[in-house]
């Protein structure tokens, strides 16, 4: 007998309409930065949502100043990332390269910003560039996570696009995958198996 509180849309169009609407009003209801900056925020991801690229990325900026002149280092390296996919989806990947080159200085984003640049560094076809830069970001990330700590949600990112530019750069997950001294001790014991049939 539970009732589900939220708004119900005709569509997912009225549900976006309605969204961005609440935050404009959100926007234009405040002089307080840290509420202000959240909408912004929201409204941000409403415009990338709707496919208003252009629009996204000047709300993710406004965001960005923002937070500049508040204690939310969280707010402000999101924002940021928002502005360089945003670019991204522009087709204006130099720009886009640029500014995630930004999100990599913001403290706690470092590895986050370098993997978009090595993501899109492939998309370009610099992808030994990209390997050499995603090798280390996963050696950082296995390093803080420590010998027990599992992979998170980056690092695995890492690994997939690591093994898309060469499935021999880190193991499958789950251990499927074998390492190129593995592989070449079981051709090794296959041949010697072979043999024995033989004779």
């Amino acid at each position: 007998n539970l009732i589900d509180p939220r708004p119900e849309f005709a569509s997912e169009e009225a549900r976006l309409d309605a969204a961005e609407q609440r935050f404009r009003a959100a926007i234009d209801g405040t002089t307080k930065k840290g509420p202000q900056l959240f909408a912004h925020l929201g409204l941000a991801g409403v415009l990338f949502d709707r496919g208003k690229y252009a629009d996204a990325r000047a709300a993710y900026d406004d965001a960005a100043r923002l937070a500049e002149t508040t204690a939310l280092p969280e707010a402000r390296g999101r924002a940021i990332e928002g502005s360089a996919l945003s670019l991204e989806a522009e087709g204006k990947r130099d720009e886009a390269l640029k500014r995630f080159a930004d999100l990599a200085e913001v403290q706690g984003f470092g590895h986050l910003g370098r993997y978009h640049q090595a993501r899109l560094w492939h998309a370009q076809g610099e992808s030994q560039k990209a390997l050499e830069t995603l090798t280390k970001v996963r050696e950082a990330l296995v390093k803080d996570a420590g010998p027990q700590g599992r992979p998170g949600f980056l690092q695995a990112s890492v690994e997939e696009l690591m093994r898309t530019i060469d499935p021999s750069a880190v193991p499958a997950p789950g251990g499927q995958g074998i390492t190129p001294e593995q592989l070449e001790q079981l051709q090794r014991q296959l041949e010697e198996f072979q043999r024995r049939q033989q004779e």
